[in-house]
């Protein structure tokens, strides 16, 4: 029963998102032209971490993990806010389905959707060169270690929606966490070449075991039992067993808060 009302939710998101086919147009143009900007920028940035990976693959494949984890993150975030503006928020909590699986479905329908545009940029960036290892067994070991890649940041965004319900302001803590991210998970560069002082802030933060799993997989072709892989997908899980439950409980804390105070429907 559970699992068929998540369906019914991510089926209802995305016949809603397919409507708007001007926007699914420029998500996917988004998409691509982040690609493209990547290439040219990588002509201009001679780099090579071995004999096989130059810049614009090692690039290449932090945007797009940060494509699939910002959807984990606000993709949330988003269908709450859109709730809200529709006036349909308080139905929703009014209803009998439990916020687990409210919240579960529509995270999954916007992670899916992050999916879907991460798929045309993989394919217009092998076009334009970047080297990755595609086998049956570097598919099979990204099938394996991206879910937990996403469930690694999906509590992130339900901890941050908590805010939101109380708050009402919940965009300066994302922004701030997303751009540390960007500063210190390897995403663009490797973080090891920041300052001592700072560097060492990469352990703490998943998108660094995130990204270094995917990297040994598509650029060296690893597979999920290879030591490199195996132990950032480990590391991911613990990350996943603590930020999942708990931004489960922090959204709970403020759907009940919101609900006490009257002020689901405000935004």
């Amino acid at each position: 029963m559970m699992f068929r009302i998540i369906i019914l939710s991510i089926r209802k998101k995305f016949k809603i998102y397919f409507s708007y086919k001007f926007f699914v147009f420029l998500n996917i143009i988004t998409g691509i032209l982040q690609v493209i900007w990547l290439y040219y920028l990588s002509r201009f940035v001679h780099a090579n971490f071995s004999d096989n990976i130059n810049y614009f693959s090692y690039a290449f494949v932090g945007i797009l993990s940060d494509v699939i984890i910002q959807n984990s993150i606000y993709g949330f975030r988003n269908v709450l806010r859109q709730e809200q503006v529709e006036g349909t928020l308080e139905m929703v909590f009014a209803s009998p389905t439990p916020v687990e699986i409210f919240a579960g479905g529509s995270a999954l329908a916007e992670i899916v959707k992050g999916l879907f545009i991460a798929f045309i940029m993989f394919v217009v960036g092998i076009a334009l060169g970047a080297k990755v290892i595609l086998t049956l067994n570097t598919l099979i070991s990204l099938f394996i270690f991206i879910p937990i890649e996403i469930l690694a940041f999906l509590g992130f965004g339900f901890a941050a929606s908590g805010v939101i319900m109380v708050t009402k302001k919940g965009d300066p803590i994302l922004f701030t966490y997303s751009w540390l991210n960007r500063l210190l998970g390897n995403m663009y560069f490797p973080a090891k070449i920041l300052p001592q002082g700072i560097n060492f802030l990469r352990y703490i933060l998943p998108l660094s075991y995130a990204l270094n799993g995917t990297r040994a997989i598509l650029l060296q072709g690893q597979t999920i039992l290879s030591k490199d892989v195996l132990s950032n997908f480990l590391v991911l899980i613990v990350f996943t067993i603590i930020t999942l439950p708990s931004g489960l409980f922090l959204f709970k804390v403020g759907v009940k808060r919101a609900k006490k105070e009257g002020t689901l429907h405000l935004f």
